[in-house]
Order: structure tokens, then C-alpha cells, then sequence
């Protein structure tokens, strides 16, 4: 069966080889404050769990989030072109390395029932999720879904 902490380090490990990517925290080791461009911060925001075959069978799904912490918005004097043009194209950086085969495969390895691993959807801009200290900044939230039968 998967843990969230294994999960989370080897997504971290994939978005560790993207280009301009700053810091990547490890899993459950996410900072008060953000100390460079890009870094990277992760959390589960939640699971489901379905009995499928009671009580030794059951159907886990495990969400995690990515949230991709661009550019403090104040800091950059609010030049939102500027800023949409530096952390837009992770968009494309994200999708490329997790829809490639090989990362696929690497993450499915994790587990041990049937799993199924896949990148859901990713969002840019100044968004609810990256916000800290009350510094909102400009970046992309990734959604990943882990689902295996155990």
C-alpha cells in the first residue's frame, strides 16, 4: 500500500529534474516562508477509500497538491506580464514530464494493487492556494491523483 510521504517524495523527485525550478520541499517538510522563486510545496489535501471486496479488499485514491510558488506579486511591483510570462510555461513543463512513459511507470512502481497515477490538473495564477504570510504570489497549483487497489 502507498504512503502519502513516498508519494510525495517521488513526485518531488520528478519536479526536482524541471527547468528553472528553485526548491522542492520534501514531503510534510513545506517552509513558513518562501525564500527564493519557485519553490515548490506539497500537501494532501485529501484521500477516498472504498471497500470493494470487505474487509481485506479495498480501493484507495490519495490526492496531492503541488503548489509552485513563482514570484511574490508585491515584491515584483505588480508587473503581472512580467510575471505571467516567467511561471506560465510550467504549465507545459508539468504536463510533459508527467504524461511521460517513463515517469509514469516510476510512479506506478510505488504500489502494489493495480495502481493508476496521473496528473489532473494544473492552474496559474494568483490563486487561493498560494498565499503565505499574507503574501499572495503568482504560480501553478498541480493536482495528482494515486489510485491502487489493496
Amino acid at each position: 500500500m502507498i504512503d502519502e510521504t513516498r508519494l510525495i517524495n517521488k513526485i518531488a523527485e520528478y519536479e526536482r529534474t524541471l527547468p528553472n525550478i528553485g526548491r522542492v520541499c520534501p514531503a510534510f517538510k513545506n517552509e513558513n516562508k518562501i525564500l527564493q522563486p519557485y519553490t515548490v510545496l506539497h500537501s494532501t489535501p485529501g484521500f477516498t477509500t472504498e471497500a470493494i471486496g470487505y474487509p481485506r479488499r479495498w480501493r484507495n485514491r490519495i490526492e496531492v497538491m503541488s503548489a509552485l510558488f513563482g514570484w511574490n506579486i508585491a515584491q515584483k511591483g505588480g508587473r503581472w506580464k512580467e510575471l505571467e510570462d516567467e511561471a506560465q510555461i510550467f504549465l507545459l513543463h508539468y504536463r510533459r514530464k508527467f504524461q511521460e512513459y517513463d515517469t509514469i511507470m516510476a510512479m506506478m512502481e510505488l504500489g502494489t494493487g493495480n495502481p493508476h497515477f496521473s496528473l489532473v490538473s494544473g492552474a496559474f495564477g494568483a490563486l487561493p492556494e498560494l498565499v503565505i504570510n499574507a503574501d499572495q504570489w503568482i504560480g501553478c497549483v498541480f493536482r495528482f491523483i494515486y489510485d491502487e487497489v489493496v
